[in-house]
């Protein structure tokens, strides 16, 4: 799934990938109101495909409110799935933003992706 950026704005993608025990979601780009309904479609489709989802946010700009709010409703739906939603590598911005929103101890955080799939893979098995 990619979203396709605003005339003169660099290019925001949302690009899904499912693993075994885990539907990754890689953000790149500015996390903005130009991206919040791809991200919230990635985030409906990777909590069907799979309870854990990991959205790495290595490659993302900026993030906004609204796509904020579409991170805690994703959230939600993996947590009601029987899962959650976890987020690997926020920049310093991010993290100031989720610090601000206090949203700072909502979220597990891993510094890569292999190390949030082994945690999803652990917290999945029988």
């Amino acid at each position: 799934m990619t979203a396709t950026p605003a005339a003169g704005q660099e290019s925001a993608q949302v690009v899904l990938t499912v693993t075994a025990p885990a539907a990754v979601l890689r953000v790149f780009g500015d996390v903005d109101l130009d991206v919040v309904g791809e991200l919230r479609a990635a985030l409906d489709e990777a909590v069907r495909r799979r309870p854990y989802v990991i959205v790495d946010l290595n490659a993302a700009g900026t993030i906004d409110s609204l796509c904020l709010g579409a991170l805690v409703w994703g959230r939600s739906r993996a947590r009601r799935a029987g899962g959650d939603l976890l987020l690997v590598a926020p920049s310093r911005f991010v993290q100031t933003v989720l610090r601000g929103m206090r949203l700072d101890t909502a979220f597990r955080v891993f510094a890569t992706v292999p190390q949030a799939i082994t945690n999803a893979a652990a917290t999945t098995r029988p």
